[in-house]
């Protein structure tokens, strides 16, 4: 059964490379004063000047052709009524095509009606994008990106509209730890970039003029695990980065499973966001393409992808039948033939439901069942 590359349904990526401006000024912080509005054209709702004193804003950050944007709308719609008088919700449209125009933009709010009820502004000169997204360097990743501005006028958080509920409350009632959070995301930046430089040193290689093509440095399992070793070593804050948990499983996997099996359960227990259930079942996926595993890594495998789905902030946007399917049959190779029985009837009502983006043959699932179930 063939791997399917997984979409994430969090974040709406696109290159900013033509977009973006190479800003010379120090990124903007946490509990340092917001940047301004610099928003000419409002579409929908009240035109916002600036930031008043003693009310908190929310600024939602979308374009008409972002799914995970356009999926987040209804919710932040019902805080925007939950919160009313509190809080002031402003999704701002940003990155559009140059084929898409303002009247498009408009339509596309007059039509979401109920869904989008909150006020909408359009970033036509980038200034939005310029100082919100990219001064506080944002930009990779991605939209929707949701930014909170206290009662002070201070960056009170930055991240994914789904997250948003957990912390607007405490923003409102003036508690949240302005300080405390601003300390973690230095130290998510920090190991954002960590995790870059272990991702292209892992995968580091040097051109052989005589084979005319570019050779692995770690070109074996061996080598690669002390390659990982050593960058864990020297800089522990690595070690349950999702690079390295799917580098090292799959390497580990390569050189004796029951070594791997041991690993990857630690890591499972550790696992608690999408990215890290997805560095154990990707691991398991490479490995499983080239090589027969214990019965017990099938069943890691299909744990991971349990996590993993119950972590998806907008089930609705990826092939969710087609997961099922791979983790009933994970758990089916595991000898769990009763979750690979459970696995494949959630596969069938997901296909029956026509609520999920999925080129699977309902007919054919229903024979995989059987064989499940015999």
């Amino acid at each position: 059964m063939q791997f399917k590359n997984l979409l994430s349904p969090i974040l709406c990526m696109l290159s900013f490379a033509a977009l973006s401006q190479d800003l010379t000024h120090r990124s903007l912080s946490i509990s340092e004063p917001a940047p301004a509005l610099s928003v000419e054209h409002w579409i929908k709702g009240d035109s916002i000047k600036r930031f008043e004193k003693g009310h908190v804003y929310v600024l939602e950050f979308w374009a008409t052709w972002c799914a995970p944007c356009i999926a987040a709308m209804p919710h932040m719609s019902k805080l925007a009524s939950e919160y009313k008088g509190k809080v002031t919700f402003i999704g701002v449209n940003v990155y559009e095509g140059t084929g898409t125009t303002l009247t498009d933009i408009k339509q596309f709010v007059d039509e979401m009606g109920g869904k989008m009820n909150f006020n909408v502004a359009i970033d036509e000169d980038k200034k939005m994008v310029e100082n919100w997204i990219e001064g506080t360097k944002e930009a990779d990743s991605g939209i929707p990106r949701t930014f909170v501005v206290d009662g002070e006028g201070r960056l009170a958080w930055i991240g994914h509209p789904s997250k948003l509920d957990a912390v607007l409350g405490d923003i409102v009632e003036g508690s949240w730890d302005l300080e405390g959070f601003s300390v973690q995301r230095k130290e998510m930046i920090r190991l954002d970039s960590l995790t870059s430089n272990a991702y292209r040193e892992i995968r580091n290689s040097k051109y052989d003029s005589h084979k005319q093509k570019h050779i692995p440095i770690y070109g074996t399992p061996e080598l690669r695990l002390q390659c990982i070793d050593r960058l864990v070593a020297g800089e522990p804050m690595l070690e349950n980065s999702s690079t390295i948990v799917r580098y090292k499983l799959e390497t580990l996997l390569d050189i004796n499973q029951t070594q791997a099996l041991v690993y990857g359960t630690q890591m499972l227990d550790r696992a608690n966001d999408y990215l890290s259930y997805k560095a154990i079942l990707l691991a398991v996926s490479v490995i499983s393409e080239k090589s027969r595993l214990q019965p017990e890594i099938y069943i890691l495998g299909a744990k991971a992808y349990e996590g993993m789905i119950a972590q998806i902030a907008y089930p609705e946007l990826v092939e969710l039948p087609d997961m099922y399917n791979e983790m009933a049959y994970w758990y089916w190779l595991g000898a769990d033939h009763t979750k690979a029985v459970i696995s494949q009837e959630k596969v069938i009502d997901l296909l029956k439901s026509g609520q999920y983006p999925s080129e699977l043959d309902p007919e054919l699932m229903k024979d995989e069942l059987t064989k499940f179930q015999n």
